[in-house]
């Protein structure tokens, strides 16, 4: 079943959260830690571990909050995402920190977290903007 939700702030409509551009960074981000993790061995590290459930969680919270429906609902997720984009960014310190990762895959993905939070941002205030 495909959703459209109307924003009450605009008249643009979304037909499926595959068309939010906060969606696809997200996506984007997901793809890269995924990538960049894939040639760690699996078990190695909790903290590896976390960066990766982190990092897919992301995509699937806007895309599970855009379809329940409800511009609240869209608005609560892209929160909780942003919320996730501070966790997997706080292990990413960590692991950098003892010695798990590398500098440059540190900044790699603090530089992914950062822009998915700028758009996190920007689509919030548009959204969450009176008419």
């Amino acid at each position: 079943m495909m959703t459209t939700i109307t924003f009450e702030n605009n008249c643009t409509s979304v037909q499926e959260y595959r068309q939010l551009r906060v969606w696809q960074r997200a996506m984007e981000l997901g793809r890269k830690v995924s990538i960049l993790f894939s040639e760690y061995p699996a078990g190695e590290n909790l903290l590896v571990k976390n960066i990766i459930a982190t990092a897919i969680q992301i995509p699937a919270c806007i895309a599970g909050g855009y379809s329940r429906g409800a511009q609240s609902d869209l608005i609560r997720s892209l929160n909780h995402a942003k919320g996730d984009l501070a966790m997997l960014d706080t292990y990413c310190m960590l692991s950098h920190q003892l010695n798990v990762i590398d500098l440059d895959t540190r900044r790699l993905i603090e530089v992914l977290v950062i822009e998915t939070t700028r758009l996190i941002d920007q689509s919030l205030d548009k959204w969450q903007s009176p008419l």
